[in-house]
């Protein structure tokens, strides 16, 4: 095996070479780092751009059948609320409220009513059903009872007669009604509205 040739210092060409090489490695590490502490790489979710397709056209058909989108929240929660739908007395329980008199002192209101159909009044003889007379000016409810006789309210079955006037004697408690005041008469889900106590 022939010897290495060495230069005029003792050392090989090869060893130069390597430590050379060695060395700009070091340097061009060291340049990166410091260049990349200077200016920050940005993220991909930072500098990507996401390029979205444009909407496919809607024909005019499609349009006309599609279903009306959901209001946002803000405009559902500002939507108006429905009222309950009451019915009269008349739709209701076929009666008819022909007036209503404070008497005993204005102890107690007399209500006067007409049966106009003896099948939808029949039913507020089960005694189930709540009935009241409503100040439209203090919001009071006062109850009307159903005692056990002929002409009160609830009226008994079978002695109903269309036509025929019925009444009920309602506690005017506290003198909660007066003579002018407006009021409202609810039975079940029914009610007779602007009347006025005479």
């Amino acid at each position: 095996m022939l010897p290495t040739k060495q230069n005029e210092t003792g050392t090989r060409p090869g060893f130069l070479i390597v430590v050379t090489s060695a060395v700009v490695l070091l340097i061009g590490a060291l340049w990166y780092l410091k260049t990349r502490q200077d200016h920050p790489v940005e993220t991909i979710a930072e500098t990507a751009v996401v390029e979205t397709p444009p909407p496919a056209p809607v024909s005019k058909r499609a349009l006309q059948t599609a279903p009306p989108a959901p209001l946002p929240m803000a405009e559902t929660l500002n939507a108006p609320v429905k009222a309950a739908v009451t019915t009269t007395l008349e739709d209701g329980w076929g009666i008819q409220v022909s007036s209503m008199r404070l008497s005993m002192a204005n102890s107690i209101v007399d209500l006067r009513y007409k049966v106009l159909n003896p099948e939808k009044a029949a039913r507020l003889g089960d005694g189930k059903t709540a009935a009241y007379i409503i100040d439209r000016a203090t919001g009071k409810k006062l109850n009307m009872p159903a005692p056990p006789k002929e002409g009160a309210f609830p009226p008994t079955s079978h002695k109903l007669v269309a036509g025929k006037m019925y009444f009920a004697m309602v506690s005017n408690q506290g003198g909660t009604l007066k003579s002018g005041s407006q009021v409202t008469v609810v039975v079940g889900g029914s009610e007779a509205t602007n009347l006025t106590v005479e």
